[in-house]
């Protein structure tokens, strides 16, 4: 219920010749009541293409406006501050992926590392238990270190 409703329907109480003149004040200033009136039903994507998309952005943009003027915000100050923002997000974005691909690599280097020094091991158990090169196995242990 509008404004324009809400005095229509007190005016009618109080006097109704004024209340009809009233009516048709607020269906001039309120084309979409008459034109719901008119179209019915059946027309309603229309009636939304054709008047209400533009009608609803313009009281947006009113609304969102009064909201500024009110909040009393520095509109440059806060584009600055948004892109501010949206950089240190990237930044943020592109150290994170950095990290997971560090980390998986180092995860990679790991289990490579483990494999190879099982490999090292069962090499070195087969040809303990197989006696047929005791002077490459004093070469590795050697080069172990041990």
């Amino acid at each position: 219920m509008t404004k324009g409703h809400a005095d229509t329907t007190v005016l009618e109480k109080a006097e109704p010749e004024k209340a009809k003149a009233a009516k048709s004040e607020a269906a001039k200033a309120e084309p979409w009541n008459t034109e719901l009136e008119n179209a019915g039903i059946y027309d309603l994507i229309g009636s939304y293409k054709n008047y209400y998309r533009d009608l609803h952005n313009k009281n947006v943009t009113e609304y969102f406006d009064s909201l500024v003027e009110l909040s009393k915000i520095d509109i440059e100050q806060n584009r600055k501050t948004n892109s501010k923002i949206r950089e240190t997000n990237n930044r943020i974005n592109l150290l994170d992926r950095q990290i997971r691909k560090r980390t998986a690599v180092k995860v990679l280097l790991i289990v490579l590392t483990v494999i190879a020094a099982l490999v090292v091991a069962g090499q070195i158990s087969a040809m303990s238990q197989a006696q047929a090169g005791p002077e490459l196995l004093q070469v590795l242990i050697a080069l172990a270190g041990t």
